[in-house]
């Protein structure tokens, strides 16, 4: 189970944060909430304890307060200040 969400950063097209699981790890969807519209991404973290720069992709540009949600463990970051940039074309998908 998540037990807490830490560390919210921007990246090109994606908002990064740090997942802190019990020993069970995790595996739900989490969710970014930004602009009034949300962002999901599914994570699968294995065992206890950090599991740094976990993503959740948007395209949005601008200053943003950003919130990220565990879904099934109903825990919230801190709400974060971010300027987004919108996705970089030429990453990977």
């Amino acid at each position: 189970m998540t037990i807490n969400i830490t560390d919210l950063a921007s990246g090109p097209g994606v908002v990064t944060f740090n997942v802190w699981t019990d020993s069970d790890g995790c595996d739900e969807d989490f969710e970014a909430q930004i602009g009034g519209v949300l962002h999901v991404a599914h994570l699968t973290l294995v065992g206890g304890g950090l599991h740094p720069a976990q993503s959740i992709r948007h395209n949005l540009n601008g200053l943003y307060n950003v919130v990220i949600t565990a879904r099934t463990s109903r825990f919230f970051s801190q709400p974060a200040a971010l300027n987004l940039t919108g996705d970089d074309p030429t990453r990977p998908r």
